[in-house]
């Protein structure tokens, strides 16, 4: 299964990855680098039977993205 990374903004497909934590680690990057607000157009995605699925978004996926991060620093 395919994870994808997307700037709802842009239209810029940031990444691919197989596995949500991986993406939330570069939403946490983001976060990290840019802010909090520089994530905010943010969207999870997955790729099921050939469509695409939303998973996170917006402050939904900066939530996600810290948990991740505080649960892997554990």
């Amino acid at each position: 299964m395919i994870f994808e990374l997307w700037d709802r903004k842009t239209g810029n497909l940031l990444g691919e990855f197989t596995s949500p934590p991986e993406a939330l680690e570069l939403v946490w990057e983001i976060i990290q680098d840019d802010g909090p607000k520089a994530a905010e157009t943010l969207a999870l995605g997955m790729v099921e039977e050939g469509h695409p699925v939303k998973l996170y978004d917006g402050s939904l996926l900066i939530k996600m993205a810290r948990q991740t991060h505080l649960t892997a620093a554990s």
